[in-house]
């Protein structure tokens, strides 16, 4: 069982800085005379965004589930999105994007489709990059953090692509 530790400071000063490791980073929080340091692996910080946006949405915005099965459902419509729609909406994704969709779905399909509108070279990196990142973790035993970063990912996909349906520049998917 993980030790766990509960304290509450009230409007603390925040600051990150660069651990004794080039890899590693110290989360301060300071109020009065007490300092918290939290060191954080380089994985570990960059999964902070994607829980702050789970746990603090925007105004106006819904909370990101993190139903995994239902954002997997979600996700359906992509792998039945034609070559030329596929083309025009991973133009406008980012790789991290793309690379967490891709992981975090786990479908074959929906996989092929994404490297098969790709050029040899650009599928080659995105298959090189996803063993790289991931290392063949499943998606179900990563940590919440990466799970909450792969969520956000795909809905900031999903989002692109109803945009891109709203202007024009790709019909409707029927799922």
């Amino acid at each position: 069982m993980p030790n766990s530790i509960t304290l509450t400071l009230d409007a603390p000063g925040v600051n990150l800085y660069t651990g004794s490791e080039s890899d590693q980073y110290d989360l301060v929080f300071t109020k009065e005379d007490t300092k918290i340091v939290i060191k954080l692996s380089q994985t570990a910080l960059e999964s902070l965004p994607g829980l702050a946006n789970v746990a603090l949405p925007g105004p106006g915005a819904e909370p990101i589930s993190n139903d995994d099965a239902l954002w997997r459902k979600k996700a359906v419509s992509l792998k039945h999105l034609p070559d030329a729609s596929m083309q025009i909406l991973l133009r406008e994704l980012d790789s991290k994007s793309l690379l967490y969709v891709l992981w975090f779905v786990k479908d074959r399909q929906l996989a092929q489709t994404v490297l098969s509108n790709l050029s040899r070279r650009a599928a080659a990196m995105v298959l090189d990059d996803l063993i790289s990142k991931f290392q063949g973790c499943d998606p179900d035993a990563a940590s919440e953090g990466d799970k909450a970063v792969a969520r956000q990912c795909l809905h900031g996909v999903l989002v692109i692509l109803q945009r891109l349906i709203d202007e024009g520049q790709i019909a409707q998917v029927p799922v």
